[in-house]
């Protein structure tokens, strides 16, 4: 393992829904296999970045050469914590003994002996750098790249710095936000104009596709309309629940939003959010990129700010579903089937 660079479903069912509710102490979270946000990368250049995620103690590095890595904290050796080490070369030094790991988790180097024991080996997660934040990958293999925008160039885009939201419900709530027909209109004021469209390009991926009629009367949705036009399409990529892309395409404007997902316990979600926008086609209009990102930012938080208190309390109730809450049974089952 090595750090990297770059149908319809069936009716819900009880079974699947009791399956992701049932009660879980904080230790027994079944975290979903994915990609996750870790930090910022320029943290992890200037010295190792130790974080408990997903109910382990890792520990975040960038080597000399620009390659990322996320390992387990505790050293192999006598549990020495690694985020207190130092970044040498192409690995990580424990501050203990100087044993040394490079990103895979491997050691590679025992000052106080010619040969490294075969068990001297840290657990470690495929890694990579975009838009100078690190992800890792929850596996011993990334079961697929770190996701993007259909279409859409890594290039193309400039990102704003993320910002955090803590959610109190679970993480499969908020996955489940973007699907919910009734909440667009009470939290948003969006006029949905048709039904949702829903697809799986893959096993990894749930896809929505809404659009809606900007009816609202604030001073945020006074500007989306001038600026960017009365209705929008709003496509929602999910891959497994850990990563959800968001696209919103007006007739004159288009903004890109990413959330990472981290349970953080059995009611709590940490919720990583980067808001991008599309480069500018010249060099003056390029200038004011960053300014650009920064307001669409802004926005984007209030937008989400309105989910936030409303998923406080919420959970998943199989047995509890309505007519107009199908998306959600649909989801859900899909979720189900992720490996975790």
């Amino acid at each position: 393992m090595t750090s990297t660079t770059h149908e319809q479903a069936t009716p819900t069912t009880a079974s699947h829904g009791q399956r992701l509710v049932e009660g879980y102490a904080p230790s027994q979270i079944s975290y979903p296999s994915g990609w996750y946000l870790f930090c910022r990368a320029s943290e992890a250049r200037r010295g190792p970045v130790r974080k408990t995620l997903l109910n382990k103690k890792l520990v975040a590095f960038v080597t000399e050469s620009g390659n990322p890595g996320v390992i387990a904290a505790g050293c192999v050796h006598m549990g020495a914590d690694l985020g207190g080490g130092e970044i040498v070369g192409e690995t990580l030094r424990c501050p203990l003994h100087h044993w040394r790991f490079d990103v895979s988790g491997r050691c590679c180097e025992i000052p106080a002996s010619d040969d490294v024991p075969g068990f001297a080996q840290q657990r470690g997660y495929p890694a990579t750098i975009r838009h100078g934040n690190l992800y890792f990958f929850k596996g011993d293999d990334a079961a697929y790249p770190l996701p993007f925008f259909e279409g859409v160039e890594v290039a193309e885009l400039v990102a704003s710095r993320p910002f955090i939201e803590y959610v109190d419900c679970p993480w499969y709530m908020v996955g489940a936000n973007a699907v919910d027909v009734q909440h667009f209109a009470i939290a948003h004021d969006r006029e949905m104009l048709g039904r949702p469209e829903v697809a799986h390009p893959n096993s990894h991926v749930h896809n929505t596709v809404c659009r809606f009629r900007i009816r609202g009367g604030s001073v945020a949705d006074a500007l989306t309309r001038h600026f960017g036009g009365p209705e929008s399409r709003l496509e929602v990529t999910d891959w497994s629940s850990t990563m959800i892309f968001a696209r919103s395409t007006l007739a004159r404007s288009e903004t890109f939003g990413m959330l990472s997902l981290v349970p953080v316990s059995e009611r709590r979600t940490m919720v990583q959010v980067i808001v991008m926008a599309k480069r500018g086609s010249n060099p003056m209009r390029r200038l004011l990129d960053p300014a650009r990102a920064r307001i669409r930012r802004a926005l984007i938080r209030r937008f989400l700010r309105s989910d936030v208190g409303r998923l406080s309390g919420t959970f998943y109730s199989p047995n509890s579903l309505i007519e107009i809450d199908q998306q959600f049974g649909e989801y859900f089952d899909w979720l189900a089937t992720l490996p975790r």
